[in-house]
């Protein structure tokens, strides 16, 4: 396993992660709203977090779960992250 295979595993294993943080901060917006819909707080912002966070996660897994495939997609993705690393500035 190359270094950017590694690197792409990590970003795939963020977004489970994310992707189940998200949706336990759902379950825990919608059991809040529940237990304690007499008070005068709007609790809806927990759930809208627990949305955002399941939503990076896809993101996540979209991006870097098709490029694992080792199709086309994981040679162009290599070249580009070859591309942005910061090259040896010392030569200047």
């Amino acid at each position: 396993m190359d270094k950017y295979t590694k690197w792409i595993s990590a970003r795939v294993r963020l977004g489970w992660v994310l992707l189940a943080a998200g949706i336990l901060v759902i379950v825990i917006g919608v059991v809040a709203e529940w237990q304690f819909a007499d008070q005068p707080y709007n609790l809806k912002i927990i759930t809208g977090a627990g949305i955002l966070l399941g939503g990076i996660g896809i993101g996540y897994l979209v991006r870097y779960g098709t490029v694992l495939r080792k199709d086309g997609a994981y040679t162009r993705a290599c070249y580009e992250l070859i591309e942005h690393e910061p090259s040896d500035r010392r030569n200047f």
